[in-house]
């Protein structure tokens, strides 16, 4: 079977498709992988055959409109209808990622006849070129506990978007509603429940448990990570794109939470690798318990740490949940106060507003998820959920299937 794999080509999209590619080529599958350029450095860190395709997609206007950040309710409004407001202002910029790489995506499909095609949720080129060809296309999602189908005309997904339509009526196909099913590394206990709101992605498919692999690159092991601290070790991030969509101050806020941490009996380990070199004044002169690192792949930061505190991405909540550790999220988007919130209810962490999160609200949650108490247990917990879900073997069995 040949299973071509497409992603624009951001780390956070990318990661969470790579366990899958690599369980499909160790069953003996031939396995190619298409994105924008931007997916040059991660593929071939991943160890996977592809290709580089179309051009990176410029959404510098819509950074700098704010398209990120924050909408609160207008008077009248009600906070769904301004988070529907929020997911119809950064739906264009999927559909102009598409545009992008979907010619090139299409005459690698077509020139190399996969029998399936599998996706990132927000790369339509690939459903494109699934239909093209005349193959099934299934969607992998990377793990957010309440993903949004930006190609539906709402967040009730009752109708597609005339953009997603146009996608392919440009090759003269129809367009899919749904793909032949949804692979989802999300475990149960972190997943989006029907009665806080909708999330839509599971209407019209099957939806595939998968087992979270963790993955976030290749990388060296430090020596010092192998030794264990004098001190509670608690690792600090804001990710790798929290700082695109917000601006600098999101590394202000930044030390100041790192500020706060280190006031703590704790050693605290800080990534700055993705940090803009015009911010990187924030962080200078910090405490001397603080180190910070460049590129280290997050899961050995996780596995050594008491403790992690991010901002709610995806990738970071869910290699955190599996290594067994607690978390303290700090969230300011969508996307993180959803992971926040649902970490917070199943007990592995504390979630924090970031409106709330001044110095003496972080040292009371970072205090608290520390040690042997009841965050670490259900984080363990949390784990063992983790690892029970069907392996990528299980899900390449699936995968033959529906080809």
């Amino acid at each position: 079977m040949r299973v071509l794999f497409t992603s624009y080509g951001t780390r956070p999209h990318y990661f969470p498709m790579v366990p899958l590619a690599w369980a499909c080529q160790t069953a003996g599958h031939d396995v190619r992988v298409v994105g924008a350029p931007a997916i040059a450095e991660p593929l071939r860190e991943s160890g996977l055959l592809g290709a580089a395709v179309g051009r990176d997609a410029d959404i510098s206007a819509f950074m700098a409109s704010g398209a990120f950040r924050p909408k609160p309710p207008q008077p009248g409004e009600t906070t769904e209808e301004a988070l529907a407001r929020f997911v119809d202002g950064i739906a264009p910029i999927a559909f102009l990622r598409c545009e992008g790489m979907i010619e090139e995506t299409v005459q690698f499909a077509r020139a190399w006849r996969p029998d399936l095609v599998v996706y990132d949720p927000v790369t339509f080129a690939g459903a494109v070129a699934a239909q093209v060809v005349g193959v099934p296309a299934v969607c992998n999602l990377y793990g957010m506990v309440r993903h949004f189908r930006v190609e539906m005309d709402s967040i009730y997904g009752t109708e597609l978007r005339t953009d997603y339509v146009n996608q392919f009526k440009r090759f003269g196909v129809e367009p899919i509603a749904d793909p032949a099913a949804w692979v989802d590394p999300c475990p149960p206990s972190l997943r989006w429940r029907d009665e806080d709101g909708p999330s839509s992605y599971t209407a019209g498919a099957p939806r595939f448990d998968m087992q979270f692999v963790r993955y976030n690159g290749s990388g060296n092991v430090p020596n010092w990570l192998l030794q264990p601290g004098e001190r509670p070790r608690v690792v600090f991030t804001w990710g790798t794109t929290q700082e695109k969509k917000l601006g600098p101050e999101v590394v202000q806020f930044a030390r100041e939470a790192i500020d706060a941490i280190a006031a703590l009996d704790v050693e605290v380990v800080v990534t700055v690798a993705a940090t803009a070199p015009g911010n990187a004044g924030y962080l200078a002169g910090l405490p001397s318990n603080v180190r910070t690192v460049d590129w280290v792949p997050f899961q050995l930061l996780a596995d050594a740490s008491a403790a992690v505190v991010h901002f709610g991405g995806t990738g970071m909540m869910l290699t955190t949940a599996a290594c067994g550790k607690p978390h303290v999220a700090i969230t300011a988007i969508p996307e993180g106060i959803f992971n926040g919130q649902r970490i917070d209810a199943s007990g592995v962490g504390r979630h924090l507003p970031q409106e709330e999160a001044d110095a003496a609200a972080i040292q009371s949650a970072v205090s608290a998820v520390i040690g042997d108490g009841p965050y670490q247990r259900a984080a363990l917990k949390l784990r063992h959920e983790i690892e029970a879900q069907p392996r990528t073997s299980e899900i390449v069995r699936r995968l033959e299937e529906i080809a």
